[in-house]
């Protein structure tokens, strides 16, 4: 009886050390979760009516809003500080936010931090990302567009659109509209328009190596 008793214990024990397989984290089930706080999860972690979400903590609400700063869904909220003006979040659905205070939508710059082509379209315009001369802004890189059928490609100041299709080639004739045959260690030449960090631009030269930012 006491082997039996033993048996059933050690049972016991190795099942509630195992390990099982716990149900996943997830942002919205009303749980507060390691790792979740009024940043990363608005949802479960909610701020008190009078204060407000800053780094993931929530603190004492301010007497206004300063610039860049994001606006909290709560009754009655702090308004901008003087000079600054109310503007969507950055993103439509965005959780925790009314908007953001801000003095420099309009001022012909997409500012990353807080703009983009939702809140701020005057600057954060979507044009096709071949219609700009490099240098770009950080905000530009970010919001230009590509059409379907090409890729977008990065550089350290720019972006561009281009198709990349790879294939095998001995010439520039070979490749589809838009790609030149090059290649990037010398010796296997594909089709592409891609043209960013150093490469070989000519199988008819291929000693001559070219790097670009």
């Amino acid at each position: 009886m006491k082997k039996e008793f033993a048996a059933l214990l050690f049972i016991a024990i190795a099942i509630l050390f195992s390990g099982c397989p716990q149900p996943p984290e997830a942002c919205g089930n009303g749980i507060i979760e390691s790792g979740e706080n009024c940043s990363t999860c608005p949802a479960d972690v909610k701020c008190s009516s009078t204060t407000m979400c800053e780094n993931g903590m929530c603190m004492p609400l301010p007497s206004c809003i300063g610039e860049g700063k994001s606006v909290p869904v709560i009754a009655n909220p702090p308004e901008c500080c003087e000079g600054l003006e109310l503007i969507p979040p950055k993103e439509e659905n965005m959780v925790g936010a009314s908007g953001i205070c801000t003095a420099f939508c309009g001022n012909g710059v997409c500012e990353l931090e807080t703009e983009s082509p939702y809140n701020c379209s005057k600057d954060c315009i979507v044009k096709n990302c071949n219609d700009y001369n490099p240098p770009m802004t950080p905000g530009d890189i970010a919001n230009c567009t590509c059409p379907q059928e090409m890729e977008k490609f990065y550089g350290m100041v720019f972006a561009y659109c281009a198709t990349n299709s790879e294939m095998p080639c001995n010439s520039h004739a070979e490749c589809p509209s838009g790609e030149n045959c090059i290649s990037y260690n010398g010796t296997v030449w594909v089709c592409s328009g891609m043209y960013t960090g150093c490469y070989y631009p000519n199988p008819e030269e291929p000693e001559t190596e070219i790097c670009v930012d």
